[in-house]
């Protein structure tokens, strides 16, 4: 039988679908059973979505942690034997073992969260073990690239949805230009401001005739504040598709088919990118994604150009 190895999931999309990526690639590695740990959901605002927009095969998941999930992130600073009694108090004795990302969501106390690509994680499996991490980096799944993306198929009622929906038409000269506010609580990255947008849109006012900019963002008021800087320093063409009546879910499909993009410190925007099928991409990315440190090359995509923010 199949050891049963389980995934912490929380937060907002684009962090749920690096989760489901690490969890199938640590399938494909050890050969386990992956299960989602999925009761972070049950007293927040934010929802699982993975399984909501695209139709997983064998995807499990089980809420398996009593309400002491927000405490999982203080376990990473216990000895192992700490570690392993609490998950086991955590869990109601199903969990016996705990792996988790170093310093997870401790910033606020001074505490780095070294986010980039460690391959120790694959040697640590044993059964009934929970991960605890976002796993923000390609490399933990960019040897089964294609299988991945064979596996994130967007439900066709999503696609029938978008389809029957007035929206523009677009073409290679279209880009996505996303605009995102940063959360209070991401103390760990830099804001990107009108400058990097700025710099974004001159970049592909060179590389294309009379592009058109789309607008994608959920703070409509800051991202007019945004647009209006950049339109004092440039001039461009521009449309905001908050203005048509599109679901998160079928602005994150209609992203995906687009071949230019300007993105912020976004894991949604970003597996917009990952996930186009469109050939010879260009993309700008934040020279610094995290606060005064250099973009990793774990997060850089193929056709991205680093751009000051």
């Amino acid at each position: 039988m199949k050891q049963k190895v389980f995934i912490s999931m929380f937060n907002q999309l684009g962090n749920q679908l690096y989760m489901y990526a690490f969890g199938i690639s640590l399938q494909n590695k050890k050969k386990v059973n992956i299960i989602f740990e999925t009761s972070f959901f049950k007293n927040h605002k934010w929802k699982l979505e993975i399984n909501k927009i695209f139709d997983l095969k064998d995807f499990q998941h089980k809420n398996i942690i009593n309400n002491k999930f927000i405490y999982l992130k203080y376990l990473s600073l216990m000895p192992s034997a700490f570690q392993k009694i609490l998950i086991k108090i955590f869990s109601w004795g199903k969990i016996t073992n705990f792996i988790s990302e170093k310093n997870i969501d401790l910033e606020k106390w001074k505490l780095k969260h070294d986010k980039k690509f460690n391959n120790i994680y694959f040697e640590k499996v044993s059964d009934m073990t929970l991960f605890h991490g976002y796993w923000e980096s390609k490399d933990y799944f960019s040897y089964l690239e294609k299988d991945l993306k064979e596996n994130l198929i967007f439900k066709e009622k999503i696609i029938r949805a978008f389809q029957n929906k007035n929206k523009p038409i677009i073409n290679d000269k279209c880009v996505v230009l996303h605009i995102r506010r940063l959360d209070k609580a991401e103390l760990y990255k830099n804001n990107t401001t009108s400058r990097y947008y700025v710099n974004s849109i001159k970049y592909f006012k060179e590389k294309i005739k009379f592009p058109i900019f789309y607008i994608f963002s959920n703070d409509i008021e800051y991202s007019k504040k945004i647009i209006e800087e950049c339109q004092n320093e440039i001039d461009f063409k521009y449309d905001f598709i908050s203005f048509y009546d599109l679901t998160k879910y079928e602005q994150f499909y209609f992203m995906t088919l687009f071949k230019n993009f300007i993105i912020p410190q976004s894991t949604f925007s970003w597996w917009a990118c990952y996930l186009s099928k469109t050939y010879q991409k260009r993309i700008t990315l934040p020279k610094y994604w995290f606060k005064d440190k250099l973009i990793d090359s774990d997060r850089v995509l193929k056709g991205s150009v680093l751009i000051d923010i």
